[in-house]
């Protein structure tokens, strides 16, 4: 309890208001997404049908808006801090007022082994994470390619439901995150393989091709994240980590890591 109280992370308020909006854009979506499936039944009501139509207009607008401003500006600001914080604890530089306390689990002085350190490290829990995100994600995709597989072999009377769920699936952000979440764990889990070998092959960061790895895998880690724009969730990481936090100190000594 001690440990949980004396951590820090200054960072972590950056990332609160691109969460409010996503779980915002979440409900968004699908009240946007039941109004569509409505709309067409309820033709012969014009007034009901006309400020119906307005208000679904008005809702895709405010998405839209919504999510560009948290894709395109706060969660790259976020994501900009949490990497500045993470190059000045990983060497040891001020290149960012905020700070960390025991948010990384080493006991590594600032160095470039201290970076792969870090960077394995984020690797290894957002691959947990992605794990348990995908579960949900495989599930609910799944159920959906098979209603729509079902209503496109059989010939059903209401082309429209088939219409509204070939729109919902592929020309909305569900499929794309499924995809975006799949691609991140194999580029993560790759970053963390290579890194693993670095640390159980004793390779050290005194040369500088091993910076030069070092850097590399860093950056691919970064780029990954950057490329997929998805925050991991805040849910699954805080109900793993004691777990995970756990299984990242016997990595640690397997691979003498703070030796």
């Amino acid at each position: 309890m001690k440990e949980n109280e004396e951590r820090v992370d200054e960072i972590e308020k950056y990332y609160k208001a691109p969460k409010k909006i996503g779980v915002s854009n979440f409900i968004l979506f699908w009240i946007l997404a039941t109004t569509s499936l409505v709309l067409p039944f309820i033709v012969d009501y014009p007034v009901i049908h006309k400020y119906t139509s307005r208000t679904f207009m008005f809702l895709i607008v405010i998405y839209f808006f919504s999510s560009m401003i948290s894709k395109l500006y706060l969660v790259p600001k976020a994501e900009s801090k949490r990497k500045k914080q993470f190059l000045s604890n990983s060497l040891g530089v001020n290149i960012i007022i905020e700070s960390t306390k025991k948010y990384y689990n080493n006991t590594l002085k600032p160095s470039f082994i201290k970076l792969a350190a870090n960077t394995m490290e984020n690797a290894f829990f957002s691959n947990s994470v992605i794990a348990k995100m995908l579960i949900k994600r495989r599930v609910i995709i799944g159920l959906y390619l098979l209603l729509w597989l079902g209503l496109f072999i059989y010939k059903i009377e209401n082309i429209h439901f088939l219409i509204w769920i070939t729109q919902t699936l592929f020309t909305t952000e569900l499929v794309l995150q499924w995809v975006s979440l799949e691609i991140l764990l194999r580029r993560y889990k790759n970053v963390y393989k290579s890194l693993y070998n670095h640390f159980l092959n004793n390779v050290g960061a005194e040369t500088n091709v091993a910076k030069a790895c070092i850097i590399d895998l860093f950056s691919d880690y970064e780029a990954a994240k950057s490329s997929a724009g998805i925050l991991l969730s805040s849910k699954i990481f805080n109900k793993m980590n004691d777990e995970l936090t756990e299984e990242w100190v016997k990595i640690r000594s397997k691979l003498k890591m703070d030796e």
